[in-house]
């Protein structure tokens, strides 16, 4: 299964983590994030909840670069993969999560929208 919730506060954060607290199996979360958001506090909190973090940039110059999502995933002992292109990264979290696992994309809503949508970011801006 997917699920996609924008999750880009610390707020979001404990809500988003709730949902998964004594759920079982694989569980893989797809990250970006705009870089005037706490998305190193995000990561924290996340972190028990997933057993795999892919990150992606998104295409805005408000976004966090993939060496600074990098250095925050670290920090929160996650092993980062990197995959600039949000797309390319949905297709290798999709893989990864498997049949039976969990794929969660968070962290922006414009990451939501370059997936789902182009003309959702005008609208978000």
């Amino acid at each position: 299964q997917t699920i996609a919730d924008c999750c880009h506060n610390p707020g979001a954060a404990f809500a988003l983590a709730a949902e998964f607290r004594g759920s079982e199996g694989k569980k893989v979360l797809l990250f970006s994030a705009m870089k005037d958001k706490d998305y190193p506090q995000v990561l924290d909190i996340l972190r028990p909840f997933f057993s795999q973090i892919l990150l992606c940039e998104v295409s805005l110059e408000r976004a966090a670069s993939l060496g600074e999502l990098k250095s925050a995933a670290e920090k929160a002992g996650f092993m980062p993969i990197l995959v600039k292109s949000p797309r390319k990264a949905l297709l290798q979290a999709k893989r990864l999560s498997g049949n039976n696992g969990t794929l969660v994309i968070a962290g922006s809503i414009y990451l939501l929208a370059e997936l789902f949508g182009k003309d959702k970011i005008t609208i978000a801006q």
